[in-house]
């Protein structure tokens, strides 16, 4: 590996010119790095390795660091679709471009533009990765840039996967907008898809609460259990499981069944595209007394 590229893997990928001159390379090391095709130039004074991701590349290019919902996907943390990128600046920042074209200005005002400026007024250019923001950074950008839905899915991904602590999380609560605190007081680490995060929510908000990854004698844990007697099973996949998961979550709802349980299941398509189906389903089994079964199990 040409030594630009073995010291950029250790940067994240992308560096400034600075960093990687105050590291001991020339400029006709970098340059020589380039003309084999080592290291690119996605914009100029930066250097990245060909592999680094593409969104990652895309917020070098306007001139900053990949953040908030872009960053959290970026990260492997569960966010809902959105097509923007978001990209944190510093608060005096000029020269930006465009996320495809270094050539070509960016005018955030366009309605064409599908970046999102996220202006800092602190800026740390010491950060090991000046690519991509710190993880906090980015759930503290997500709180305040986002629905309240769309930052406790983050919010939930980031505590199940055991990036983040409750503490941590917590912690940010005193420097961001008051409407922040009760987002961050429902974010919980047993929701394990964001589609679990925006059932619980939505049903909260009709006055329904359930519990998380219940366990259940024989069968094993269930996504939601609303009552005593009532099963939500998600499918936290935008895409059809296959056959092999399809059989066995029959014969666990058969399982679940022969208890006494009722198992209602969900797609991610029904939960994200046809809320007022899954709403109703279960309200009116809730009316007729379905989640008060007392279940062998």
């Amino acid at each position: 590996m040409h030594r630009v590229a073995a010291a950029l893997s250790t940067m994240g990928g992308v560096a400034a010119r600075p960093d990687l001159l105050a590291r001991g390379f020339s400029g006709r090391q970098l340059g020589h790095a380039v003309s084999t095709g080592a290291v690119v130039r996605p914009r100029q004074g930066w250097y990245a390795l060909p592999s680094t991701p593409e969104p990652v590349m895309r917020a070098v290019r306007v001139g900053g660091r990949l953040c908030c919902v872009s960053a959290a996907a970026h990260l492997g943390l569960w966010v809902p679709l959105a097509t923007s990128l978001h990209v944190s600046v510093p608060q005096n920042a000029a020269r930006l471009r465009t996320p495809d074209d270094p050539t070509t200005r960016l005018n955030p005002s366009s309605t064409a533009c599908d970046v999102v400026l996220h202006w800092q007024s602190a800026w740390d250019g010491r950060a090991v990765n000046r690519a991509i923001v710190p993880l906090r950074e980015c759930l503290a950008q997500v709180l305040v840039c986002q629905s309240a839905e769309a930052a406790l899915c983050v919010l939930d991904s980031a505590l199940f996967q055991r990036r983040v602590t409750q503490r941590e999380i917590a912690d940010l609560a005193p420097r961001l907008p008051r409407r922040c605190a009760p987002v961050i007081a429902q974010a919980t680490s047993l929701a394990e898809s964001g589609i679990e995060t925006l059932t619980r929510v939505r049903l909260r908000r009709v006055g329904i609460i359930p519990r998380l990854q219940v366990p259940i004698r024989g069968v094993g844990r269930v996504d939601m259990l609303i009552g005593t007697g009532l099963i939500v099973e998600l499918d936290g996949s935008e895409h059809h499981a296959g056959p092999e998961a399809f059989e066995a979550d029959r014969r666990r709802d058969a399982s679940l069944h022969a208890l006494g349980y009722r198992v209602l299941r969900f797609s991610y398509r029904q939960v994200t595209q046809d809320w007022e189906t899954v709403e109703t389903t279960i309200l009116r089994l809730v009316a007729r007394g379905a989640h008060l079964a007392r279940p062998l199990g």
